[in-house]
């Protein structure tokens, strides 16, 4: 088979194939594309008429037969970076970031998670626990078990939402005369003999005005043996409810 050489990229092609190839090939004048700003060849970019964005920013400029004043204007407002947003002196909050010192407009201490990150890193976790307990916050953290809301309060966890609706049977039956999801706290020492803050569930007031707590879990850890051992040892009632607890009591309810 006879082949010739491409006149454009110098491979050898079938005699019968060479026109089509010539006609295709990429080195051909025809088929090369370039930039329309700076003539740039644009290889394997069919789709662009540009190099770059700023090429395509220049043509554009040129197109539009701007004036050096207009453009000056642009560029200025480009480069200065305090500009004055359009909303200012509107917003509802002013606050400044209690670490980098930067306003922001929103409810908070800190701008950032940057900054709220830096924070808890000069507190330890159980210190800036017990700094929200004195706020009287009910239930700080406590894992990622998912919140409820029943009437006016939050609840952890559909065990505890399904407590709140056997004490309220309860309270209307005259079997108890009130209850609440407490926010009543109690130290314990830990395994590492540290002093350490224990927060029950619920706290419930017989007719007689006698007091006790219901702890409810989903499991029992070794750390609990020493919260509620800690909390007997105060002379008070608790008990513990699991799921088996809190079925039985439903059932007595009626449906």
């Amino acid at each position: 088979m006879i082949r010739i050489k491409c006149k454009y990229c110098s491979k050898e092609i079938a005699k019968n194939s060479i026109n089509r190839h010539e006609q295709s090939c990429k080195l051909n004048p025809i088929n090369i594309k370039k930039c329309l700003n700076c003539d740039k060849i644009l290889l394997n970019k069919e789709s662009k008429l540009f190099c770059s964005h700023k090429c395509s920013a220049s043509y554009n400029n040129k197109k539009r037969k701007l004036s050096k004043y207009t453009k000056n204007k642009i560029s200025k407002s480009i480069k200065n970076k305090n500009i004055i947003p359009w909303n200012k002196g509107k917003y509802k909050y002013n606050i400044q970031c209690i670490i980098c010192k930067k306003i922001f407009h929103r409810k908070g201490k800190y701008c950032s998670l940057k900054c709220m990150g830096i924070a808890r890193k000069s507190k330890s976790w159980s210190i800036l626990q017990k700094e929200l307990y004195k706020t009287g916050k009910q239930h700080i953290g406590g894992g990622r078990t998912k919140w409820y809301k029943y009437k006016n309060i939050k609840v952890q966890g559909t065990y505890e939402l399904r407590v709140c609706k056997i004490l309220d049977f309860w309270k209307d039956s005259n079997k108890i005369k009130s209850w609440e999801y407490t926010n009543d706290r109690f130290p314990y020492l830990g395994f590492d003999k540290k002093e350490h803050t224990y927060l029950i569930d619920f706290k419930i007031t017989n007719l007689n005005n006698t007091i006790f707590y219901i702890e409810v879990k989903g499991y029992k850890t070794d750390i609990d043996e020493l919260k509620w051992d800690s909390l007997k040892k105060l002379g008070y009632t608790l008990l513990i409810w699991y799921n088996d607890n809190i079925t039985i009591e439903e059932n007595q309810m009626p449906h």
